[in-house]
């Protein structure tokens, strides 16, 4: 009885407790929601020339976008131009990305890194032509 007891302890010790996981896992969702708003962003200011006003006119593209909210919280990313080739996008995180393995995190689409700390982060991006 002792020895399951200490093999429980020792793996919440190893993987974290469940409302840790959970946090991790919210993290990974939203660190995924975003790289593929940033790619939608891209796509579209290569189409149109300029950057959408609003997140919400990438759901009238042909873009696959699964969420534009956060999965927790399900309020919506936050979005802003900063000019004509450049936006940031902002969520509030549970964790730090160092608290887990670089194997569980989400590997981004591009070189851009998507590291942060717990709390509201905002990543400036880019956008690049699609050639």
């Amino acid at each position: 009885m002792i020895s399951i007891i200490a093999a429980v302890i020792y793996g919440l010790f190893l993987i974290g407790s469940p409302a840790k996981q959970r946090q991790i896992k919210f993290d990974q969702q939203r660190i995924s929601d975003l790289q593929t708003i940033s790619s939608a962003v891209n796509f579209y200011q290569d189409r149109k020339k300029r950057l959408p006003e609003a997140l919400d006119l990438l759901l009238f593209e042909d873009y696959y976008i699964p969420s534009l909210k956060d999965p927790a919280t399900g309020i919506p990313y936050e979005y802003r131009i900063i000019n004509d080739k450049q936006y940031e996008l902002c969520a509030n995180f549970d964790t730090a990305s160092s608290e887990y393995s670089n194997e569980s995190y989400p590997k981004p689409a591009s070189e851009e890194k998507w590291n942060h700390g717990e709390g509201r982060r905002c990543f400036l991006r880019e956008t690049y032509p699609l050639k």
